[in-house]
């Protein structure tokens, strides 16, 4: 890749992500408050430490790029994320709810993106965002219970990875394509073995209650 600067993607496209960065955004709000309420049992910090890494990294890419889409919905994500990890990190006694750590995780993946070469940006932040979803496709292939797991948050996930994949398509950022397309593969898997487990569990049945 030269500059990365590359022709935009029609205008409802790039509107579309970014809305869809919103909803995610408001879901990840929603994620920090319950870690706040109920703590963090169950809760992997290490894919979200991973997503804190990788969504500077994108976002730094989309500068480099041009690309308003990659920018906006990036620096959309940035702050619920932080908050996330911030909640989980504090609740779990880790040092990585200190401001000064989340500063360093934040800036440092940007101003490398600044400066390294453009293709190899893309190929850290493809990388690292396998760490992101695959983790929980793993488990939810493995384990023997998936009771925890939603089934419409990970279709829903599927379907904004869907639009994600075409709008690195249409913007000429194939490493935005692939990563998205791989998270695609990753959350389609989980939302599958999900359905599958299901239908083979037995039905619950309900405790009658006691007067």
């Amino acid at each position: 890749m030269g500059t990365g600067v590359t022709s935009p993607p029609a205008t409802w496209l790039t509107a579309a992500v970014i809305l869809v960065a919103l909803v995610v955004g408001i879901g990840f709000v929603l994620q920090a408050l319950r870690l706040a309420r109920y703590g963090v049992g169950g809760f992997s910090g290490g894919s979200w430490v991973l997503l804190l890494i990788v969504i500077p990294t994108w976002f730094g890419y989309g500068i480099r790029h041009g690309d308003t889409g990659v920018v906006v919905a990036n620096a959309i994500l940035l702050l619920p994320t932080i908050a996330v990890v911030a909640t989980w990190a504090r609740r779990a006694g880790s040092v990585l709810g200190k401001p000064l750590v989340l500063l360093g995780l934040v800036s440092a993946p940007v101003a490398a993106s600044m400066v390294l070469p453009l293709a190899l940006v893309g190929t850290i932040a493809l990388v690292v965002d396998t760490g992101t979803a695959w983790p929980q496709a793993v488990r939810a292939v493995r384990s023997p219970t998936v009771v925890g797991v939603s089934i419409p948050a990970w279709t829903f996930r599927a379907s904004t990875l869907v639009l994600w994949t075409w709008y690195g398509l249409a913007a000429g950022l194939p490493l935005l394509a692939a990563a998205s397309a791989n998270k695609l593969i990753a959350s389609l898997t989980i939302a599958l073995s999900v359905a599958l487990k299901r239908r083979r569990e037995p039905p619950l049945i309900a405790t009658p209650a006691t007067a």
